[in-house]
């Protein structure tokens, strides 16, 4: 299958480890192990709070020249952290016919909304700790 790979950081500042480059590594072995061919590599240093991201909005444009049959991932978090995003994005990509991998789960993470879920709890823990700092 051919794949794309999605990596995300959310500033500069966190990417001094190389982590960008870390995610592409772990990616690319991924791929090497499930027997996909990666097609196209996109990232971005931005929050995840948004889709209005160069890279992925390079993604989503080349969704419907049938470049590749799939999106990898290092984790849902790298995609989307909120909920209304979550859904939006799926139903694109799920209607695009793209499926969506993460290197940390099986399957397509579309399916069962995995990544609709993982957003609602990513939301829920962040609103959490936001109260915990205010009332501190």
């Amino acid at each position: 299958m051919k794949v794309a790979l999605y990596l995300r950081v959310a500033s500069a500042d966190q990417n001094d480890n190389n982590v960008l480059l870390w995610q592409e590594t772990r990616l690319r072995e991924w791929a090497r192990e499930q027997e996909h061919e990666v097609v196209a590599v996109f990232q971005d240093m931005a929050p995840g709070n948004t889709l209005d991201r160069p890279g992925l909005q390079a993604l989503l444009s080349e969704i419907n020249q049938n470049r590749f049959e799939a999106v990898a991932v290092h984790g849902v978090s790298r995609l989307v952290r909120e909920t209304a995003l979550a859904l939006s994005l799926s139903e694109t990509l799920e209607n695009s016919g793209v499926k969506v991998f993460s290197s940390g789960e099986s399957g397509d993470v579309l399916s069962g909304y995995t990544m609709v879920f993982d957003a609602l709890r990513k939301d829920y823990y962040q609103r959490r700790h936001s109260r915990t700092l205010r009332h501190k």
